[in-house]
């Protein structure tokens, strides 16, 4: 809801925000969101990151890394699709630093969530009223740091394709996004609303 209300961005609109934990997916119908309008999946960066490690650990035994470094791989070079270049990192082996291509296991771990995030996404779809599916399916915008993953948006478009078509574009600022959207929530709020808050 943040980020819609950061976008003004607040009908007709569907949010995806490809988060660390979770990835989280919300209609948006020009009020706030109900349970309905939502779904949230535990497949997100943190399940690549985990997976893409393993991926590495079993083609290159001989290097040593850890989860951080393949979190920031994965944010520099993370895929789906055809890679635009071969992905080649530097990790040490033996004390020694070694360029490893590790272009495949990228692309594998970052697809893992293109069937989950299309499935979910035309469940959650094929639950708004049918009149504004159309214009739902034409806004579709992804947040948070996995919405860097280069290729994800034509991905997703490709499977509203069998739909009728849709729109996926990406927010410009995926990391502070909720945030704007959240400070704008705030500036906007009535002095009544504050005095509800408690301590």
């Amino acid at each position: 809801f943040a980020v819609a209300y950061g976008l003004e961005a607040l009908l007709h609109t569907m949010i995806v925000d490809c988060g660390a934990g979770t990835t989280d997916f919300c209609v948006m119908k020009g009020r706030y969101p109900t349970e309905e309008d939502q779904r949230t999946l535990t497949k997100a960066g943190d399940a690549i990151d985990d997976l893409l490690a393993k991926l590495i650990a079993e083609r290159h035994p001989e290097i040593q890394f850890t989860i951080h470094m393949v979190r920031g791989w994965k944010e520099q070079h993370g895929f789906v699709g055809e890679p635009g270049k071969p992905v080649k990192v530097s990790a040490p082996a033996h004390g020694k630093s070694t360029e490893v291509d590790i272009t495949e296991e990228v692309r594998l771990a970052c697809e893992t969530v293109l069937a989950p995030y299309t499935e979910t996404l035309l469940d959650l779809l094929a639950a708004v009223e049918p009149e504004y599916q159309e214009r739902v399916r034409n806004n579709v915008i992804l947040a948070g740091r996995g919405s860097r993953i280069r290729g994800l948006a034509p991905a997703i478009e490709k499977a509203l394709a069998d739909l009728g078509g849709g729109k996926v574009t990406a927010v410009e600022d995926p990391v502070y996004a909720g945030a704007l959207g959240c400070l704008s929530i705030a500036l906007d709020a009535d002095d009544s609303d504050w005095e509800k808050m408690t301590a």
